[in-house]
């Protein structure tokens, strides 16, 4: 499609990046993440924890011989993709290269494309086993005469019972746990005794420009994500997205969700990646970014989701 330039005052040219670095929410390092040139080399171990007994030495044999461990044999999605096509005569009128921009968001809008299935894979697994476990509630229930103060504290209590969760299923605390909340549960939260760092000897503290909250060995960050969708219309945010992805989040009132590193398996037979190139056939530049990859549980009881208790 032709793309209009008239708003162009000045352009500033950028290299040809992968730019979904700096659009993601969920982050590298989050989830076991796995690349192979084949989707039969994807498969993720499931390695169950056990527990430790009195042996003596020479009289029992070593570790679980046994046993053996079964694994997980992942299947990609489709892949990933998004294009522009730049024509020469935007090309030419401008006077300059500007590919890496668009380069850039195209980059940022497939990270973020890829993100929302990964948020809502997490919460997709965290409701599924929320009978006893997977499910912490926040009691939403603001009246007019609570400060910002007590919402946030509301909020902090959230992360306490996600902590208590984790626990309870066992998950280690050297093992790190990301959370992704709304923006009000976010921001509520910026304003808590649970994470607020004050210096009472200049009175300023450090509620100030922050993205990410670490709490108790949880990372927490904020995004819109899939938890705002209205399901009952087409879902633009999870396009065409296998049923592993979708649900009716609103009808549960999700308001966040969390995982263990270990919990979550990310195989990719193409990694995230930005290319441009000229084609002659099309008179103009083309940009495409894409990515092909799959998710899938290792670990079942490192998912919680947050729910809105609203009176």
């Amino acid at each position: 499609m032709a793309v209009d330039f008239g708003g162009w005052d000045t352009l500033v040219r950028a290299d040809v990046i992968q730019g979904y670095t700096e659009g993601g929410f969920v982050q590298e390092g989050s989830f076991i993440k796995k690349v192979h040139t084949n989707q039969a080399a994807l498969i993720f171990p499931t390695i169950s924890r056990t527990f430790a007994g009195n042996a003596a030495d020479g009289g029992d044999e070593l570790g679980h011989s046994a046993n053996t461990e079964t694994g997980i044999t992942m299947a990609l999605d489709l892949p990933l993709k998004l294009h522009q096509d730049i024509p020469d005569s935007s090309l030419n009128t401008q006077m300059q290269s500007i590919e890496g921009d668009f380069a850039k968001r195209l980059g940022m809008d497939l990270r973020n494309s890829h993100d929302n299935r990964l948020v809502a894979f997490a919460t997709n697994q965290g409701i599924a086993r929320s009978s006893f476990a997977g499910r912490v509630q926040w009691q939403n229930v603001p009246a007019a005469e609570d400060t910002t103060e007590k919402r946030g504290d509301a909020a902090g209590e959230a992360l306490s019972d996600i902590l208590k969760n984790f626990a309870e299923a066992e998950v280690g605390d050297a093992t790190r746990k990301y959370v992704i909340f709304k923006p009000d549960l976010f921001f509520n939260l910026m304003n808590s005794k649970f994470v607020r760092s004050r210096d009472f000897s200049s009175d300023t503290d450090n509620s100030g420009n922050v993205m990410r909250i670490r709490f108790g060995g949880l990372t927490v960050t904020s995004a819109v994500a899939i938890f705002n969708q209205d399901f009952s219309s087409p879902v633009t945010k999870l396009l065409t997205a296998p049923a592993k992805y979708l649900a009716n989040f609103t009808t549960e009132l999700v308001a966040g969700c969390a995982w263990s590193e270990d919990a979550m398996g990310v195989g990719y037979v193409e990694p995230l990646n930005v290319r441009s190139s000229y084609e002659a056939s099309r008179e103009g530049l083309l940009i495409r970014a894409r990515t092909h990859f799959g998710t899938t549980s290792t670990q079942p009881s490192g998912f919680v989701y947050v729910s809105e208790v609203v009176a």
